[in-house]
């Protein structure tokens, strides 16, 4: 059976406000497992966190952790996933994509990930749609990243990203196939030539063919989020899982 997660920051205000019951209504709703981003961590002990996990039976599946958070501050986020259980760090984020500074880039996250391999932590790295209309050496900065951050490296594909930069996700899922394994079910609406959040059943990507070809393609973990919100955010995520539940 699918497992469907949810990038914390999706219902960031609720969590900020009251951790307990946030957890508590994600886990009512159905949803197997959680996301966090770095900030996360600033809010609640490691164990306390813990314990709310195991008791909801909510899997902390993986974390954002800044770039220069990783090469600065890096021991802080492994004890705290290892108390946590959780065993996959995900970069969210990088920019200014020269060949120069994607190089510099590459460099560092093969370090980064030996280091986390050494610890039973596994690393990822989440993309945005600059990386794909950004073109270096005849191939999107995406593929030169991944192409040279060394083969520790997984990818977690943002899908709405992916389809508002002009490319196919379906394609990239099946390209990185063995590295996807966390897709981010996140969906579009356009609106002249800008994008907006939308929920899952509506919008630019095809979600339900995704999700199949990510599990044709081995995508281990399918994660939910959005940017903002169109119903509230505990209203949206209700509605994406109600929605996710039904698929074939």
């Amino acid at each position: 059976m699918t497992k469907y997660n949810i990038q914390i920051y999706s219902v960031k205000n609720s969590f900020e406000k009251n951790i307990k019951e946030t957890l508590k209504a994600l886990a009512e709703m159905g949803y197997d497992g959680v996301e966090f981003c770095d900030r996360h961590f600033e809010l609640i002990d490691a164990n306390k966190l813990k314990k709310l996990l195991n008791f909801y039976g909510l899997t902390p599946v993986s974390t954002h952790v800044g770039y220069e958070k990783l090469l600065n501050n890096i021991d802080f986020y492994i004890d705290y996933l290892k108390e946590i259980e959780c065993n996959t760090i995900i970069c969210p984020w990088l920019n200014d994509f020269t060949k120069e500074n994607l190089d510099v880039y590459a460099k560092n996250l093969e370090k980064i990930s030996e280091k986390l391999i050494m610890n039973g932590i596994s690393f990822g790295y989440h993309n945005h749609r600059d990386e794909f209309k950004t073109e270096v050496d005849n191939q999107t900065a995406f593929d030169y990243l991944i192409e040279n951050s060394g083969m520790l490296l997984l990818t977690e594909l943002d899908l709405a990203h992916i389809a508002a930069s002009g490319k196919d996700p379906e394609e990239y899922i099946r390209k990185y196939a063995g590295r996807v394994t966390f897709l981010h079910l996140k969906q579009y609406e356009k609106s002249g030539e800008e994008f907006k959040t939308s929920l899952l059943n509506n919008g630019i990507v095809d979600i339900e063919k995704c999700v199949r070809v990510g599990k044709l393609m081995g995508c281990e973990h399918f994660i939910v989020e959005y940017d903002s919100t169109v119903d509230g955010e505990l209203e949206d995520a209700k509605e994406n899982i109600k929605f996710l539940k039904g698929l074939k």
